[in-house]
């Protein structure tokens, strides 16, 4: 009697370990990828950084994805030097990375306020500047309401950076060095820019590139591959299943026939016994995956000393996958009982029955 109950707990228990593992790693892959970008595009800025001579107008085929930037390092806010940006708040968004999971106001936000005109500093470093009416900048006092930010784009590590309009720089009539920030593949970029008086360039994707990200990468793909293997067993521990009730199932469709149910009808209450127990195992897997993703989120964090920390990346598409795979299997299974059931003979199965 306890056969059927406890091979079924077992199929949902066996589905929910592939789940989980394909989950968790996908999860753990993703974030420590997403985490590692942030933190290189935020340190640079954005993709490709190039530092100038002079101040030259953006190339046509990088005007939509860049901006020009003028960097000035002799600026005090609250007692503290920081480096100031100008940047102009009509371009600077589509050029400067920025993540929607970073914490404290948007990009968009900040950049919008001085579009307005709002006499703002955006400072990022230096809490307790914060509300500072009054900022030096190369020994003089310009008015502006210091606003404090967990994160600027282009901010380094220990230096506080302060973003202000790039019309407050041009009024104070400072030397400053211009940069060219552009958004895109850094090899399709570098050609665009050949004529231009460049002096020096950064790349995002050079800050983070020490091999720590290729061990995990090899360590949760591993996981997949056995996912993979045991959803395999999953399947055959399915027919297995269905194949240890066909005796009965035949004696109970022979009945249900004579009682004018359709074969659809059946099929259909066989999908709901399959799919109901891979889809108890789905969703024990996806809360099983949640819970080890809740508990060891912050050591997805490679370099803890640098914002953004950890962002995490829900591996949404594997979920949706992992759903459509266990509906076909379900259709699958279903659609061969099914079969196996409609070829028997009503007269052996009813001289058959015990």
């Amino acid at each position: 009697m306890l056969a059927g109950p406890v091979a079924a707990a077992v199929l949902a228990g066996a589905t929910a370990v592939p789940v989980a593992l394909a989950v968790y790693g996908a999860s753990v892959t993703g974030s420590v990828d997403r985490t590692l970008h942030a933190e290189g595009q935020l340190i640079v800025g954005t993709d490709v950084v190039f530092s100038l001579e002079s101040r030259v107008p953006v190339p046509p085929g990088l005007a939509d994805r860049a901006s020009l930037v003028s960097a000035y390092g002799n600026a005090r806010v609250g007692g503290s030097t920081v480096e100031v940006l100008g940047v102009d708040p009509a371009t600077f968004g589509r050029a400067a990375f920025w993540d929607p999971a970073l914490p404290g106001p948007s990009l968009d936000d900040l950049l919008g306020r001085l579009a307005r005109g709002e006499p703002i500093a955006a400072l990022a470093g230096l809490n307790r500047a914060d509300g500072t009416s009054t900022v030096d900048i190369g020994g003089r006092g310009v008015p502006l309401t210091v606003v404090a930010v967990p994160q600027l784009p282009g901010k380094k590590s220990g230096n506080p950076l302060l973003l202000v309009r790039q019309d407050v720089l041009d009024g104070l009539g400072l030397v400053t060095r211009p940069q060219l920030w552009v958004r895109g593949d850094p090899d399709e970029i570098r050609p665009q820019v050949s004529g231009l008086p460049v002096r020096t360039y950064a790349e995002a994707s050079t800050v983070t590139a020490a091999g720590v990200y290729s061990p995990i990468t090899y360590t949760f793909g591993f996981l997949a591959a056995v996912s993979l293997l045991c959803g395999a067993i999953i399947v055959v521990g399915l027919l297995l299943y269905l194949t240890a009730k066909a005796r009965a199932r035949r004696s109970a469709y022979v009945l249900l026939r004579r009682m004018s149910v359709t074969p659809a009808d059946h099929w259909r209450a066989l999908c709901f016994e399959v799919g109901g127990l891979l889809l108890a195992g789905f969703v024990t897997g996806l809360v099983l995956a949640a819970v080890a993703v809740g508990l060891t989120a912050r050591a997805y964090d490679v370099n803890p000393a640098t914002l953004p920390g950890t962002l995490l990346s829900p591996p949404w598409g594997l979920v949706a996958g992992l759903a459509a795979a266990a509906a076909v299997t379900t259709a699958l299974a279903a659609g061969a009982a099914q079969r196996a059931v409609s070829r028997a003979c009503p007269a052996e199965v009813l001289r058959d029955s015990r």
